[in-house]
């Protein structure tokens, strides 16, 4: 697990946590079943990660909103410093929530997902931010997604 950064958050006379923890998250499938994985930041507070079509909460200790009734749209996120490791079939999201280096508010689940649908891998790193409106970044911290079909 890689470092945990958190930053206090005061809004509307309510008291959050804003944090991420960072994950590797990795799906390996033999062939021909498609190999995925993402990151979710949902609308509820939670991180998940999606690895075989189902999101999995990743830590309930480091949900991106502590309490995750704090939640809200004015919340905004981006992904920055993308480096595909490996392209694998392709050096680009499955899905993406907002392009590279955009704010975009959280008015629905944000999912960065990678796939891999011929035999290889597909790695990619990338820095997720988390601000409230348009003010300063509160959280921050790197994932990588492994997707490899054998």
């Amino acid at each position: 697990m890689l470092p945990i950064i958190t930053l206090g958050m005061r809004g509307a006379g309510a008291v959050g946590v804003v944090t991420l923890s960072g994950e590797t998250i990795t799906h390996n499938t033999l062939d021909p079943t498609v190999a995925q994985a993402a990151v979710v930041v949902s609308t509820d507070g939670k991180m998940y990660k999606d690895v075989s079509g189902g999101n999995i909460q990743i830590d309930s200790a480091t949900d991106w909103i502590i309490p995750n009734q704090r939640a809200n749209t004015t919340y905004q996120v981006r992904v920055t410093s993308v480096v595909w490791n490996d392209a694998g079939d392709g050096a680009s999201f499955t899905t993406n929530f907002a392009a590279d280096d955009v704010w975009a508010a959280i008015t629905a689940d944000a999912e960065w997902q990678i796939t891999q649908s011929v035999v290889g891998q597909k790695d990619v790193t990338f820095s997720l931010e988390l601000r409230s409106g348009s003010g300063a970044t509160l959280a921050s911290t790197s994932y990588t997604l492994h997707a490899g079909m054998t």
